[in-house]
């Protein structure tokens, strides 16, 4: 009996994948194999179309629309501080290993090395930096953007 369910199984998983349309199955097989073949050339557009097997029939997903490369056009809730954010990024302690790098723990963000990025909330916005040099003097952070706080 557990053999005849697993074949029913089986089966219906099959039934299921391969009754995706007739379009459908060569589209989703062309897809499969361009992102497995170059995953950088991974088409947003073209994945939103694959159909999953549980949906309801006929139902097809809204359009995906592709914002790798798009600016956020939310605007910034008070003004830019940058000198006083950077404040925040205050070197509680510094230390050089063996190898001659040096390591920093920062206050309320904790242990940063060269080439972390950072993130401090101050004034309402969301402002990081890349660590670019730590010296027995400090760290020296590079300004990477200022943003609202995910979620506002």
């Amino acid at each position: 009996m557990i053999a005849n369910l697993k074949t029913s199984m089986t089966v219906a998983v099959a039934l299921g994948i391969f009754s995706l349309g007739a379009h459908s199955a060569e589209s989703q097989s062309d897809i499969v194999q361009a992102v497995s073949a170059d995953p950088a050339a991974l088409d947003l557009a073209a994945l939103s179309r694959l159909r999953d097997p549980f949906w309801p029939i006929g139902w097809t997903p809204p359009p995906v629309e592709d914002t790798r490369n798009s600016q956020p056009t939310t605007q910034l809730k008070g003004p830019v501080r940058w000198e006083e954010a950077t404040r925040m990024l205050e070197p509680t302690a510094l230390t050089q290993l063996p190898s001659g790098q040096y390591l920093a723990v920062l206050k309320g963000i904790g242990v940063v090395e060269v080439g972390d990025n950072v993130a401090v909330k101050y004034g309402g916005l969301v402002y990081r930096w890349e660590i670019k040099s730590i010296t027995s003097e400090g760290i020296v952070p590079q300004r990477l953007g200022v943003s609202a706080p995910r979620g506002n």
